[in-house]
């Protein structure tokens, strides 16, 4: 994707990347696991099905863990959306 970007936009993603993602602290250490799989920082995947077994593994936890945030997020619009309309 970010091949068919210009700089500025690809800039602009970044940024909006990095903000969204100092709110969810956990989905930022997920990215970090995914990269440091595909990167193979450990040197412990010498075979693509030992990667993709990996990365199945953390793409499961981020999952779980982007579902819960969303769930606290709606709980919150909702919380607000009825003190908002008490008197």
């Amino acid at each position: 994707m970010t091949a068919f970007m210009n700089p500025e936009e690809k800039k602009q993603l970044i940024s909006s990347l990095v903000e969204r993602l100092q709110e969810h602290p956990h989905l930022l250490m997920r990215f970090s696991s995914v990269l440091d799989i595909v990167e193979n920082i450990d040197d412990t995947c010498e075979t693509a099905s030992c990667t993709e077994s990996k990365l199945i593994v953390e793409f499961q936890k981020m999952g779980k863990e982007a579902l819960e945030d969303w769930g606290k997020t709606q709980e919150k619009k909702k919380a607000k959306a009825c003190e908002q309309s008490q008197p």
